[in-house]
């Protein structure tokens, strides 16, 4: 199961009309993560895929992680849990909302305990006090952290460039995606460094407001994987809509104009900020430079 899961997928490459807004600039081409399976899709699909596989051959231990009210990380570890049948534990910042957001709802329908913490405990989420709380409350378990970004995360996201297709010769490429924790972004960086397609660089739309975060994060990721650490990457911070699943009117309607303009399923959380900066770019000359943009669509609950 777990070999015709993750070794046989496709994700499909869209092209997106933004570039009716300003005809001198390239197509817009969107990489959908987000087809590849409707619970296990995104870039969950690649940042997973590592940990379940260590999971399995541990005989499936209770599986703990941490992720805020909206995370997608926890949404698809639960539905590996189900889907695997290990147990699964998410550790939530803050309070739980009530009703469940339709993200929690989603983690809990699959068996997923919800354990809430506050949220200055929450930033201990690394620390021995934390381990051993979850040791007394949980037992012996497998603990994989916020996003899944460590190095088996940031391994199988190298996996995503087999999704693009070749830069071609002379053409000169922007790839472009929400990040959170950076190790979407990293392992990108490092595949793209491996298969020769260093000319091509890449955009990361920050969904969260953390100064320096995940900058040192990606930077880390690559030194210990022996790649440079600051050649062909950059971080935007201006979309990210005042925070972490903060939604100001002006990107709720963005992404409404947007789903009904284009008829691409998008979510305010992670898909909308990019796209919301991509198309201020785009009624400007700020990407004519490039012959070739990419979008990568990294999922998200269209529901929120």
């Amino acid at each position: 199961m777990l070999l015709s899961l993750f070794d046989s997928f496709h994700a499909p490459l869209t092209d997106l009309r933004l570039e009716q807004v300003n005809p001198t600039l390239p197509h817009l081409r969107v990489l959908r993560l987000d087809a590849i399976d409707p619970n296990l899709g995104g870039n969950k699909f690649f940042k997973l895929q590592g940990h379940i596989r260590e999971i399995l051959a541990a005989g499936r231990p209770t599986v703990i992680s941490f992720g805020g009210a909206w995370s997608n990380h926890l949404r698809a570890l639960a539905a590996a849990g189900r889907k695997f049948e290990f147990t699964t534990v998410g550790v939530v910042r803050g309070e739980l909302p009530n009703p469940l957001n339709p993200v929690l709802q989603f983690a809990q329908g699959q068996g997923m305990l919800l354990y809430p913490v506050s949220r200055s405990d929450f930033r201990q989420k690394g620390s021995q006090e934390m381990s051993q709380r979850l040791a007394r409350e949980f037992g012996q378990s497998h603990v994989i952290p916020e996003g899944g970004s460590n190095r088996t995360g940031f391994l199988g996201c190298k996996r995503i460039v087999e999704c693009l297709p070749p830069q071609r010769s002379g053409h000169r490429r922007l790839i472009v995606l929400p990040i959170a924790t950076g190790c979407t972004l990293a392992g990108l960086v490092a595949g793209l460094a491996e298969t020769g397609q260093e000319q091509t660089h890449v955009t990361g739309v920050k969904v969260l407001r953390a100064n320096g975060y995940p900058e040192s994060e990606i930077i880390d990721h690559l030194e210990a994987d022996g790649k440079h650490p600051r050649r062909g990457w950059s971080v935007i911070s201006t979309h990210d809509g005042g925070g972490y699943a903060r939604i100001p009117e002006a990107l709720s309607e963005f992404v409404s104009r947007f789903k009904t303009t284009h008829g691409l399923p998008i979510e305010p959380v992670y898909s909308g900020k990019m796209f919301w900066w991509l198309s201020e770019q785009f009624a400007s000359s700020a990407l004519n430079q490039f012959d070739e943009i990419i979008a990568i669509h990294t999922g998200g609950v269209y529901s929120c």
